[in-house]
């Protein structure tokens, strides 16, 4: 199924930041602004009732005729030792429906969180063991541009594991949503729980 309608997406965008380092090196900070303006954004929209879809599943693909969007993004590192290294970020971020006439104008564009975070702790152990671990933050947003159906936000942990056998070789393991949240980045599409992978990996 297709939209013989939907039209090719542009824009223009532009970032500005700033980075400090400190600490003899040991502590990290970044601050950016960003902007971005949107012409014929691609956005996939469900349809009302399958009465007149194009697609049978009850969804397609269409464009929005302007958009945009700016935040602020903060990021910092920081060695404590050798071997323990704590990172976090967060990220601010706007968006906005700006299609001239349209019903939508002046919503929030779907499925983008306005707040977004990350923060990890990882040690390296007597080499060549690493462990980490880490929680992922996303804050509510919608999933229609009418901004009729909220999804809520989440936190999920992830846990992680290294282990060097030789200098280009390693096995590795991670847990990622370890307490198996339930939670939507679409509306009523199911999203993985509590899983685990583990490999190996070399490099040439």
């Amino acid at each position: 199924y297709g939209n013989l309608q939907l039209r090719p997406e542009s824009g223009e965008s532009w970032d500005a930041g700033v980075e400090q380092h400190a600490w003899s090196e040991r502590l990290v900070m970044s601050a950016t602004y960003f902007q971005r303006y949107s012409r014929d954004l691609i956005e996939f929209f469900d349809c009302a009732s399958l009465f007149g879809c194009p697609n049978p599943s009850g969804g397609y693909y269409a464009n929005i005729a302007r958009a945009a969007a700016h935040g602020l993004e903060l990021q910092s590192t920081l060695s404590v030792t050798d071997n323990l290294t704590l990172a976090g970020n967060y990220t601010l971020t706007d968006t906005e429906d700006k299609s001239p006439g349209s019903a939508t104008f002046g919503n929030e564009l779907p499925r983008r969180p306005k707040d977004m975070a990350n923060v990890s702790a990882a040690y390296r152990w007597t080499p060549p063991l690493t462990t980490s671990v880490s929680a992922r933050y996303a804050g509510p947003s919608y999933d229609d541009t009418a901004n009729q159906i909220k999804l809520g936000g989440y936190v999920l942990v992830d846990l992680r594991a290294t282990y060097e056998v030789l200098d280009r070789l390693e096995v590795y393991a991670r847990v990622e949503n370890l307490t198996g949240k339930h939670y939507e980045t679409e509306y009523q599409y199911g999203t993985l729980g509590r899983v685990a992978y583990a490999g190996v990996r070399a490099t040439f």
